[in-house]
């Protein structure tokens, strides 16, 4: 009896602790790194920022297995049609030629007395020296070593090819974009070996929001203007429109030709692809960091002034570039939001700001 009275007097401070323990766990404030939002420059009215490329680009390897022993060229050069541009360990592929050449020689003499021998029995044969069976024999033995000969030349031309093949070359005039072999390295054949980037046509590859996939497929006239010839704008022509979204970017890649191209244009340029009659309107840009999307659906954290709870804002994306991103509404200057760390927040969440910003 004594143990349940004190039990019962304990009981209402051991409620009263429970209550205040509960009441004095530290609040889930998650530190975040912030930007203010500022507006873009440039606008998404004056069209897409994209990088001039190469009509026609390719990876090119060997078509034989081996040890590279020489890289004759590097990023940059400009080359042309069939010029070698690495080249394979030799001594294997001579190897198989010389047996090969060797091979062949043997079944060229062999099949040249086995077609004296037919052309002695048919001699006979016409005579009746020897029967039809004794003649069939030797015809039959002709054909075969008629099928060697061939079989043998056909080991001899593949031969020959494949020591030609220890040279990469070309396959026509314009730049090595990139290496992906060193030497000393053995590759496989069909292995990617150069980056190239053929002369002739010049595009430029932008990125387009789905958002406005109508525009551009309706407007007839584009305009491509170089960074670094700005005022000078040539005509370009939509080529080409990726019928699916970039899974990370949530934008469709396109091509834009430009028609009258000159020698100012070089590979790797910024450009900026302007749509006729394209409607002016403010944008911001901010750290692609920033950037989520939900339900295919683009997201900013916004951070409030007051209390530092964040808040998601649907944004209109407009433009992505290497580490930015270009949008339309959702946000307004001086607004500060969240640049890391945006898949762990919630809605309504307390935020406290990182020294420093981004």
């Amino acid at each position: 009896m004594t143990s349940l009275r004190v039990f019962s007097l304990l009981l209402p401070a051991l409620l009263l602790a429970a209550c205040g323990s509960k009441q004095s766990m530290p609040e889930d404030i998650r530190v975040v790194r912030t930007a203010a939002v500022t507006a873009d420059e440039a606008g998404s009215g004056s069209g897409y920022s994209g990088e001039v490329r190469a009509r026609h680009e390719s990876v090119v390897g060997f078509r034989v297995s081996g040890r590279v022993a020489e890289r004759l060229v590097q990023v940059g050069n400009r080359v042309s049609r069939n010029q070698p541009l690495a080249r394979l360990d030799p001594v294997d592929a001579a190897l198989n030629a010389d047996a090969a050449r060797a091979q062949l020689q043997g079944v060229r003499s062999e099949y040249a007395q086995v077609e004296l021998d037919f052309e002695r029995a048919k001699r006979l044969f016409e005579r009746r020296f020897i029967s039809q069976a004794e003649f069939d024999r030797d015809r039959v033995q002709l054909e075969s070593s008629r099928a060697k000969l061939v079989a043998a030349e056909s080991e001899f031309a593949l031969a020959s090819n494949q020591q030609g093949y220890t040279f990469l070359r070309a396959p026509q005039d314009g730049v090595v974009t990139a290496l992906y072999v060193e030497v000393g390295e053995v590759v496989q054949a069909g292995q990617r070996a150069l980056g190239f980037s053929a002369d002739g046509e010049r595009e430029v590859a932008i990125s387009i929001p789905e958002s406005r996939l109508e525009e551009i497929r309706q407007v007839g006239d584009l305009q491509v203007e170089l960074w670094a010839r700005p005022g000078r704008r040539y005509v370009g022509k939509l080529r080409e429109l990726a019928p699916m979204t970039d899974s990370a970017t949530r934008q469709y890649d396109a091509r834009i030709s430009i028609v009258d191209p000159d020698e100012a244009i070089e590979l790797g340029m910024t450009a900026r692809v302007h749509l006729a009659g394209q409607r002016k309107q403010q944008t911001y840009r901010l750290p692609l960091s920033a950037l989520y999307h939900k339900g295919g659906e683009s997201f900013v954290w916004v951070v409030s002034n007051g209390d530092s709870i964040v808040h998601a804002r649907q944004v209109e994306v407009a433009d992505v570039g290497q580490d930015a991103v270009v949008v339309a509404g959702g946000v307004q200057p001086g607004e500060t939001i969240v640049t890391a760390g945006v898949h762990l927040l919630f809605d309504g969440q307390k935020v406290r700001l990182a020294a420093g910003g981004v």
